[in-house]
């Protein structure tokens, strides 16, 4: 690929077209309500992660990151896919951090997530404004369906998964190991999941 003869822009063009548009529906998306303090879910940077992964691979074969055209587009999907995966984790660690038994710090460790998640929000959408500014640009971002927000919804169902001291109760109660001869005693079946 970038070995390869030289491609006329028309040809790039016409190739790359059809395979940067989930990235520039998503990058609408984004657009179109970055100013939400809810924009950017889990399932939103979720999809943005891996289309800016592939469209930067495909930019990045056929030589974007050395020309004139195509290398501001090349360095906006870059930005896109760090800071949708930046946010993705950060997004983790907002979520998951009441489970988490974290020493005490010198500053609020909650407030500190937060504030570095709304930097990424808001630097993600400058990267996405101008990721479709870029694609507009060159002729690859023609108008289309924007998806709506119930694709994005973050729908957490409150509950849990049986912790495993839960388990280790359910042996201790039942039994389990070998007996005096050194054979196996057999599982409870609500354990049969720990047999390999």
């Amino acid at each position: 690929m970038s070995d390869g003869p030289i491609m006329r822009e028309s040809a790039f063009r016409a190739l790359i077209g059809p395979r940067v548009q989930e990235l520039v529906s998503l990058a609408r998306y984004a657009c179109g309500n970055a100013s939400e303090p809810a924009c950017f879910t889990r399932p939103l940077l979720g999809d943005l992660l891996p289309e800016s992964t592939r469209t930067e691979e495909m930019l990045d074969a056929y030589g974007a990151r050395r020309n004139r055209s195509w290398s501001p587009l090349r360095r906006a999907v870059a930005a896109t896919k760090l800071f949708a995966q930046v946010g993705y984790i950060l997004l983790h660690i907002r979520y998951f951090l009441p489970t988490y038994r974290l020493l005490p710090v010198g500053r609020d460790f909650e407030a500190a997530t937060q504030e570095a998640f709304r930097f990424t929000c808001a630097t993600l959408s400058a990267a996405t404004r101008e990721l479709l500014r870029l694609a507009e640009e060159l002729g690859v971002a023609p108008q289309g369906a924007v998806p709506g927000r119930e694709r994005f919804a973050e729908q957490l169902v409150p509950g849990r998964l049986p912790r495993v001291l839960e388990d280790i109760k359910l042996l201790a109660e039942n039994g389990y190991g070998e007996d005096d001869f050194g054979n196996n005693l057999p599982l409870p079946a609500r354990l049969s999941y720990l047999r390999k």
